[in-house]
């Protein structure tokens, strides 16, 4: 069989839809849903082991979960911790990026929202809701929608902020066909600064 159809067999059978995720404190390697990394191919045949060395890195998206160290102090979520530094770096980041959203939702279309939920069924329920209240100009959408930046909750669910960040990304990006995505979007940044200073 040709080189070229071997390849793209391979990336098919180690393409994960979901991408795998790598837990520190038991140092697996994990579907998803859990499950451990399916690598029973490269068991039985060692030369198939040899063509594919990497393909399943290279194919699809690996997540890591920070764990527990020594230099941490006793503060794995702390400061102190770089887990916990790169943690509270991310969860600023995608506060940031909902806020944009927000400010911007009237640049997504229910066009915008049927392909965020084609192609992240799992994750567009949230935010198909907090679009909804904001077109219907309902209050208080930040105590009742997960959309609304939550701290507390990110920090403390980072697994299921992974997949909010994505429908997040994934709506901002569909989203920046629409001319005024980009000065809409802007006053979460505006008001981000301002809270820093």
């Amino acid at each position: 069989m040709l080189r070229e159809i071997r390849d793209k067999i391979y990336n098919y059978y180690f393409f994960e839809k979901g991408g795998y995720i790598f837990y520190f404190a038991s140092r697996m390697l994990v579907e998803p849903d859990g499950r451990p990394a399916s690598i029973v191919l490269l068991l039985i045949c060692k030369a198939i082991a040899k063509e594919t060395e990497g393909v399943t890195f290279n194919t699809n998206r690996i997540t890591f979960r920070a764990g527990y160290s020594d230099q941490d102090q006793g503060e794995y979520r702390g400061l102190r911790s770089f887990a916990g530094r790169v943690r509270c770096l991310l969860v600023y980041a995608l506060e940031t990026k909902m806020q944009m959203l927000l400010n911007a939702a009237e640049c997504v279309t229910p066009e915008i929202m049927d392909e965020v939920a084609e192609q992240q069924p799992n994750g567009s329920l949230f935010l198909r809701d907090a679009f909804r209240a904001i077109q219907d100009q309902r209050r208080s959408i930040y105590r009742r929608y997960p959309l609304a930046p939550n701290r507390y909750r990110l920090q403390n669910e980072m697994d299921a902020s992974v997949r909010v960040y994505d429908v997040v990304q994934l709506a901002l990006e569909l989203a920046s066909r629409q001319p005024d995505l980009r000065k809409l979007a802007s006053k979460a940044l505006i008001r981000q600064r301002a809270i820093l200073t």
